[in-house]
């Protein structure tokens, strides 16, 4: 599937509750120094709930400020660098109760910026897959992701390479014993 063969429902000149997310991801040695300065931190466990496309997100700034928990559903387009996501907000009470269905977890601090305007994240993931560090940047439309630079504090781009994706990091550090090299090491 691709952007031009999502066709919304009948009388509705948009996507009502998706969106289209348009984002790539690169493979960095270590955190930049002007994330280190930005002081946007949140640490983030993400819950990949089993038989499902759902993942649950817990965002906890680190100065202490609101937790941001949601519901999200993220579909992968043909384009790796495309998908629809859907997104819910919700209470402390109703993001423990999903919690209760448990499911594969993952653990970053995640570190937001701006370079000449565009705000960049950098993921520095926790324990299993420590020492693991994606840089992500997301677009409002094709041309600006297309002309985007690779940032320079980044090594390669891994947007199309689905070690990288989220499901796929999270059932890495589900083994016993998870042997991260080749992830850090990045594409040969």
């Amino acid at each position: 599937m691709t952007i031009d063969d999502i066709t919304p429902p009948a009388g509705y000149p948009h996507l009502k509750y998706a969106q289209i997310e348009r984002e790539r991801r690169w493979l960095c040695d270590g955190v930049p120094d002007l994330a280190r300065a930005s002081g946007m931190c949140f640490d983030i466990v993400d819950l990949y709930i089993p038989d499902s496309a759902l993942r649950l997100r817990s965002a906890q700034p680190i100065d202490g400020g609101i937790n941001y928990r949601r519901l999200s559903k993220k579909t992968q387009l043909a384009d790796p660098r495309h998908s629809i996501i859907t997104t819910i907000y919700m209470s402390d009470a109703e993001y423990a109760r999903l919690w209760t269905l448990g499911g594969l977890t993952l653990r970053k601090r995640r570190i937001n910026f701006e370079v000449a305007g565009r705000r960049i994240a950098v993921d520095r993931f926790e324990p299993p897959l420590q020492g693991l560090i994606l840089a992500e940047v997301e677009f409002e439309d094709d041309a600006t992701m297309e002309t985007y630079p690779m940032p320079s504090f980044a090594r390669t781009e891994v947007t199309a390479d689905g070690r990288y994706a989220g499901f796929a990091l999270a059932l890495r550090a589900a083994e016993a014993e998870p042997n991260i090299r080749d992830l850090i090491d990045g594409p040969s």
